[in-house]
């Protein structure tokens, strides 16, 4: 949907889309499918033209001649669907990954443009792609659907999850220029971060010095969110372990389910993207594996997504606070040193980015 345009926002389900005008039908193919591709939507149900006679069957492929001619019958279809397919999550995949990119470029006296200075951003697209749905990746369709929804139907919800995630991404890079698969697992896990904030005022305020029983619930709750939405189990314990959880476990049996990722189906009811980490990657995803990984690198590989996180979480916790842009840029480093000092955040995994700080010498320092 494009804001305010239309009364109802497309509807999205694991097995349709659904939409209540011909325009917004046509909007939605406007915005998501290239120009110089051809329309990959296939109708779920028939297209009716009056008089119960069906003037586009089921399952038949929508083309622009037709698209153009539909809002003749809105009258006689209060709805259309068009079916989840490979085709339509790839271009889904590929949009989203075009409006997320921009994410990169910060705003002035950002933090990000501190951490993306010296990285090209193309190593950036394929990871996201990859990140999302491709031909190889089908159980990611989930992760791709539910972003679509908040896109959507919360543009302010998609800006945090979105933001979150590039500086996810962002200090994966720092800290680590190549791995097969921590940049991308790093990406999803800052996703879905706070997935379960959104329209509570725990999106609004900083998380890292709350009570540890408030984090500990937040936490396993986005873990569990991130395992519904088919995420590997490393973005999963990532996320549980990355606000300092329990010892012993006792949150999980109180944590409540998380909402519903995608809207309910009752009625009102391309091209495969190369992942430039590793290029193993791709072969292993066509055998059904998930990291193919030894043991001791899954590991390393899952302290250094928690890691991440946690520095993640606390830079976006900073951004929180409203200050005077350039006042709040040296808060957040000066308190990033400070908190790996007292052992509060990774040292090991901060000191990369607070190399990149050079400027800020004195700030660090004091």
């Amino acid at each position: 949907m494009t804001d305010g345009l239309f009364e109802k926002p497309i509807k999205i389900t694991e097995k349709y889309l659904q939409f209540y005008s011909a325009a917004q039908l046509r909007d939605f193919a406007e915005r998501f499918c290239p120009p110089e591709e051809k329309f990959e939507f296939a109708f779920a149900e028939p297209v009716k033209s009056g008089a119960g006679e069906v003037y586009i069957p089921e399952g038949m492929l929508l083309n622009e001649t037709r698209l153009e001619n539909l809002d003749k019958f809105d009258a006689h279809n209060p709805k259309y669907r068009i079916r989840i397919s490979s085709e339509l999550l790839t271009m889904i995949a590929q949009t989203l990954r075009r409006v997320l990119l921009p994410y990169l470029q910060g705003r002035k006296a950002d933090f990000m443009q501190i951490l993306f200075s010296d990285i090209p951003g193309s190593s950036f697209a394929g990871i996201i792609q990859n990140a999302l749905y491709n031909r190889l990746n089908n159980e990611k369709r989930m992760l791709t659907l539910w972003l679509l929804k908040i896109y959507e139907q919360d543009r302010d919800a998609f800006h945090h999850h979105a933001r979150f995630s590039m500086y996810a991404l962002s200090v994966a890079f720092v800290i680590q220029r190549r791995g097969s698969f921590t940049h991308r697992f790093c990406f999803q896990g800052g996703l879905v971060a706070d997935i379960n904030g959104v329209n509570t005022p725990l999106l609004e305020e900083p998380l890292f010095d709350r009570p540890a029983s408030l984090k500990m619930d937040y936490a396993f709750r986005a873990s569990e969110a991130a395992e519904k939405l088919g995420l590997d189990l490393i973005v999963v314990s990532g996320l549980r372990d990355h606000l300092n959880p329990p010892e012993d476990g006792a949150a999980e049996a109180a944590a409540p389910t998380p909402a519903s990722f995608l809207d309910d189906e009752d009625d009102d009811e391309d091209e495969d993207v190369e992942d430039p980490e590793d290029a193993a990657e791709a072969e292993a995803q066509g055998r059904g594996a998930e990291s193919p990984q030894s043991p001791g690198a899954i590991k390393k590989t899952g302290r250094a997504v928690q890691a991440i996180l946690q520095i993640t979480r606390f830079i976006m916790d900073a951004e929180k606070k409203k200050l005077d842009p350039e006042l709040q840029l040296k808060n957040l480093i000066a308190g990033l040193a400070y908190y790996c000092e007292r052992g509060a955040l990774p040292a090991h995994y901060a000191n990369p980015i607070l190399a990149k700080c050079r400027s800020y010498g004195p700030v660090i320092r004091k």
